[in-house]
């Protein structure tokens, strides 16, 4: 009997495996069909991705046995197919890498040859360049692109005569790839998780490019020792501050955990995290013009953001139906959930963390333009998501939900569920708004 038990349950999870990579692989097709947002089209990948978005969480809900076979130490295939596909770039064989980024949106060529790190690229050249920074301008990239980083971060750079941006990418990307291992090893996310969450467009696109694998680096150890409520949330606090001087976004989360948690935080750590929020505030010309520059550039089906919709990116004949798609989509998947239940959250530092994530990802999605690898910050919020929801199945929802903007973000309607993701994040955070002025009020009633 329980041999025939284990042998369904191995039926049911290969079946499960079979429906996620078979509909993983269409996504992966699907980018070199695609020209413009059509309505075949959309409605050609709205199945395909309903039909991933089912396999993901039926793979994730009954993954016990093959979570068993993924032990930690098979995340180092990682590291080591990178490491080997980098030397056979070195080597003049670059088959291996351009391979690996058929998993993300490509990579970067120059004189038709492949160029890793080509966003680190736009700060290291400019730290070698004689020309003075200015945002918006050509500051000697090997790409002629209009400058659109922190100028002073060039200038720190220029002052340690740092120019080497391979050194500074590579250094980065083993780093991450340590810090994943960590991850795994402390069971801050399942092991099958980690694996599709690195084998996602976001993450490869990352790792090309060489920007946001240094802010993830500093956010994830950074959000660790900052909960820990000691004096080690010190170096929490300063690992934040500077993935904020290196990357605006970060600021949102910042000034959200000094907001939310501003009672438990100790007067260094909010010293600390309060300079880079005034920093940007005095130079907040910096702060607009690299916004306005980033924007350049971005495309729908490897980006997100509420501009999409508020610009002629998409034709206007289709917004109406991309809205309502997107609202009934966004209810059905907070019903369905029910994220709606008081007790469903545990409550502690960990739950207000998740609560500045949401925001952050809110607020990503509504003031500009972000290419895919900012989906990223979809790594600390599984974990404290993990930390906070009790019950797995709307745990499993809003994993598969991120999961699944992640794998479909080459797709052109990965905007409607990064969109329906900013609306989901912001309900949860309202209704935890709403449970707290309740309680606070029925508390000054009892006074």
């Amino acid at each position: 009997m329980t041999h025939r038990i284990r042998t369904k349950n191995f039926l049911v999870q290969f079946k499960n495996i079979f429906l996620l990579i078979s509909t993983w692989a269409l996504c992966l097709i699907l980018p070199h069909l695609q020209t413009q947002f059509d309505p075949l089209m959309a409605i050609c990948q709205m199945l395909i991705s309903m039909i991933l978005f089912y396999a993901i969480y039926t793979t994730l809900k009954s993954a016990e046995d093959l979570e068993k076979f993924l032990k930690t130490n098979t995340l180092i295939i990682f590291p080591i197919f990178y490491l080997v596909s980098i030397i056979l770039n070195l080597l003049g064989k670059d088959y291996l890498y351009l391979f690996i980024n058929r998993f993300g949106a490509g990579s970067m060529l120059l004189d038709g040859k492949i160029y890793i790190y080509g966003d680190l690229a736009h700060l290291t050249a400019a730290s070698s360049c004689n020309i003075s920074v200015q945002i918006g301008a050509n500051i000697c990239d090997p790409f002629d692109r209009s400058f659109n980083q922190n100028p002073h971060i060039v200038d720190f750079l220029k002052i340690l005569h740092f120019t080497n941006t391979f050194l500074l990418g590579l250094t980065s990307t083993i780093l991450f790839f340590i810090l994943i291992i960590i991850i795994a090893y402390k069971k801050q996310i399942s092991i099958l998780l980690l694996f599709i969450i690195l084998l996602s467009p976001p993450t490869f696109l990352a790792i090309d490019r060489g920007n946001e694998i240094i802010t993830i680096l500093l956010i994830l150890p950074g959000l660790y020792l900052f909960a820990k409520h000691k004096n080690i949330q010190i170096v929490g606090a300063f690992l934040l501050a500077l993935s904020a001087f290196f990357k605006l976004w970060t600021s949102v989360l910042i000034l959200s955990l000094l907001i939310l948690l501003w009672k438990k935080i100790n007067i260094f750590s909010k010293i600390i995290m309060i300079l880079p929020l005034f920093y940007w505030f005095y130079f907040h010309e910096n702060a607009l013009r690299m916004v306005e520059y980033t924007q350049k550039g971005s495309r729908i089906g490897l980006s997100l953001g509420l501009k999409h919709y508020l610009d002629s990116t998409i034709k206007p004949e289709y917004l109406l139906l991309i809205f309502i798609l997107i609202v009934i989509l966004s209810v059905y998947f907070l019903l369905r959930s029910k994220l709606f239940d008081q007790n469903l959250y545990r409550e502690s530092t960990d739950l207000i963390i998740l609560n500045a994530l949401f925001l952050t990802y809110v607020s990503i999605w509504i003031f500009g333009i972000s290419f895919i690898y900012r989906l990223i910050i979809f790594i600390p919020i599984i974990i404290f998501l993990n930390k906070t929801i009790r019950e797995e199945t709307p745990r499993i929802m809003l994993q598969s939900g991120m999961i699944l903007s992640m794998l479909t973000s080459k797709l052109l309607i990965t905007t409607v569920f990064t969109s329906i993701l900013a609306i989901v994040f912001s309900a949860i955070v309202a209704y935890q708004l709403v449970l707290f002025l309740k309680d606070t009020f029925s508390n000054y009633l009892k006074k």
